[in-house]
């Protein structure tokens, strides 16, 4: 993300330490809501608040990115809580 939508070129190091910064920001985001974020990014799915043209900051992203998983965790819930539906007594 940071190499696709940078902006100015960052040098080596600079590059080194934005990446860095993403990386401790995501240390303990699934991967997979991650990876929803960044397609939900590269698509503009977040709305008009946002500037598609340059990656989110650590933070913003990281919030992205958990609030894909708390999303797919309640659909998670709420599938688990039909499937251990029992059907009422009509009588």
């Amino acid at each position: 993300m940071i190499l696709v939508l940078g902006g100015r070129k960052l040098g080596d190091l600079a590059g080194e330490a934005k990446g860095e910064a993403y990386m401790l920001a995501l240390e303990d985001v699934p991967y997979w809501a991650v990876t929803i974020a960044e397609r939900k990014w590269y698509r503009g799915e977040y709305g008009e608040a946002y500037d598609y043209s340059f990656p989110p900051s650590p933070a913003k992203f990281r919030e992205l990115s958990r609030n894909e998983q708390f999303a797919f965790r309640y659909r998670c819930t709420r599938l688990k809580r039909l499937l251990e539906a029992v059907e009422e007594d009509s009588r």
